[in-house]
């Protein structure tokens, strides 16, 4: 059920995805991925930005990006291609922790709630917050983990930083971690 719904909304909306409109956020970070995995730097080449620092909200997000325009080309496609991968691994984890905490028939709903919901569908562009939608549940994962095996902790902790390096609302995770953790 969760492959067909995922395969009838990706095919169904394809189209639709060359004819939105390109921002200039995906042109930047497009940018900065290329030059991180040409210089090591990280920045803004089509401005005339000097290398930034890596700093939270442009974290090394960029590292993957770039690496996967060292393989697939740097295109439009290649860079939507790159969200639509982040998004599919959104639902699966959505559909993981609904499976760990309430059974398999919950976490298939949740994944499939994810994967049709608008506010993921209408994340196409290339912009790094969406994968804070598939380290969110993760972290919530790890934080019940961590309530048998104080080792989880740690990947709670690292999953909580990295939602940082994606972007810097993965500062709410962190707060909301500090909570659990009480």
């Amino acid at each position: 059920v969760l492959l067909i719904s995922v395969l009838i909304v990706s095919f169904l909306s394809a189209p639709i995805v060359p004819q939105e409109q390109s921002s200039g956020d995906e042109s930047a970070w497009t940018s900065m991925a290329q030059t991180w995995l040409t210089s090591g730097q990280a920045y803004i080449r089509i401005n005339g930005h000097l290398p930034i620092q890596i700093t939270p909200g442009v974290g090394w997000w960029v590292a993957p990006y770039g690496l996967w325009l060292g393989v697939f080309g740097v295109s439009l496609s290649a860079g939507r291609l790159f969200i639509w991968v982040i998004y599919l691994l959104a639902v699966i984890s959505s559909g993981w922790v609904g499976a760990r905490l309430y059974g398999r028939q919950t976490g298939l709903t949740a994944a499939v709630v994810t994967a049709v919901s608008l506010l993921m569908l209408s994340y196409r562009i290339i912009r790094p917050e969406m994968g804070l939608a598939a380290v969110g549940p993760l972290l919530l994962l790890a934080w019940l983990a961590s309530r048998k095996r104080s080792l989880w902790a740690a990947a709670a902790g690292w999953l909580a930083v990295l939602s940082l390096e994606i972007h810097a609302a993965g500062l709410a995770y962190i707060v909301a971690l500090l909570i659990l953790y009480g």
